[in-house]
């Protein structure tokens, strides 16, 4: 990029492409069940992958206001609107809706409520860096890169155990586990990824992971990390993310040679933002088709009428990451306005 300090901008890119199908994944994608299948199949491997990336041994300090500060804003958030929306009981916060959040839960047990299902991710990330960082510190024959293969072909044996046990370990130690393995090809493959790819690499990659991508999600069905879903085959459900990221990373890094210029989408202040998007999402989601529905009483749900709901839904976020970059950055996981 010429200058070393210069923010790269394909990283934000790639994010707000991410954040983009993750709401099209939790509530625009009527009667496409497979289009969200293979949404499903990159989109948050995608997320641990980019966290990979751009891992830093040590200051666990920066990655606790990076990521549980976050994690909590938005959980207490959802938290006050579910005592005003549904008049839980404090006895029901402390036994159902408490303990969800201080597991990192999901989603809904028997016992334990979450309020904030899609925050699980801030929590696992967390989890990801404290493994790393604890790889790093005190490594097997002081290699830190062997033990990180090491750790993960004991941490995929674990799962495959649990699978075949049938066994939901409630605290996300199996959603860990399964997100290490894109964690560490984010951080393995740093110099590659972080290299300035032509715009010509870019479009070969990308056209040489679409079919790759497709073909691995027709043979491993659907996936989801937060639940411990591996599909047909744990091998295949890496592939699947390794390939869908890489190209989206390609298509990023395409966008970024051609319109680097042309300001049409500030792609950091979403990038930035993420906490916001990702923890209110289903709300506003939910609101958005209740008015349309309440406004247009014919109004009809499908692929089409999905997309722009999810369009809408990132341009309301993007007023409230604006309101929180400039009045309460902490409250995201940032120490100042950028």
């Amino acid at each position: 990029m010429g200058n070393n300090n210069q923010r790269l901008m394909w990283p934000d890119i790639t994010k707000t492409i991410g954040l983009y199908l993750m709401i099209l994944g939790h509530g625009g994608l009527y009667g496409t069940e497979n289009i969200q299948q293979l949404i499903y199949s990159f989109h948050m491997p995608l997320f641990f992958i980019m966290s990979g990336i751009f891992f830093k041994q040590g200051n666990l300090k920066k990655t606790t206001i990076a990521l549980l500060i976050p994690y909590l804003t938005m959980n207490i958030l959802m938290l006050l609107w579910s005592l005003y929306i549904n008049k839980d009981s404090f006895i029901f916060w402390i036994n159902r809706h408490i303990p969800a959040i201080l597991l990192g839960l999901g989603y809904n047990t028997d016992k334990y409520i979450p309020v904030c299902t899609p925050m699980w991710f801030f929590y696992v990330l967390y989890l990801e860096h404290l493994i790393m960082n604890m790889i790093f510190k005190f490594p097997i024959l002081k290699k830190p890169y062997f033990s990180i293969i090491l750790f993960n072909v004991v941490f995929i044996f674990v799962i495959l155990i649990l699978k075949k046990n049938n066994i939901d370990t409630l605290f996300p130690i199996d959603s860990t586990l399964l997100a290490f393995p894109f964690f560490s090809i984010g951080l393995l493959l740093k110099q590659t990824l972080l290299e300035d790819w032509s715009s010509n690499k870019s479009l070969i990659i990308l056209f040489l992971m679409l079919p790759l991508l497709l073909i691995s999600n027709f043979f491993n069905g659907r996936i989801d990390i937060n639940t411990a879903l591996i599909g047909n085959n744990i091998f295949l459900m890496i592939f699947s993310g390794l390939t869908g990221t890489l190209l989206l990373i390609a298509f990023s890094k395409y966008i970024e040679k051609k319109i680097s210029n042309i300001k049409i989408i500030n792609w950091k202040k979403y990038s930035l933002g993420g906490s916001i998007i990702v923890g209110l999402n289903l709300l506003i989601i939910t609101i958005t088709k209740k008015i349309l529905i309440f406004v247009y009483p014919g109004f009809k749900l499908n692929f089409i009428t999905g997309i722009f709901i999810s369009v809408a839904v990132m341009l309301f976020c993007s007023l409230l990451i604006t309101f929180c970059l400039r009045y309460c950055p902490i409250l995201i996981g940032r120490k100042k306005c950028n």
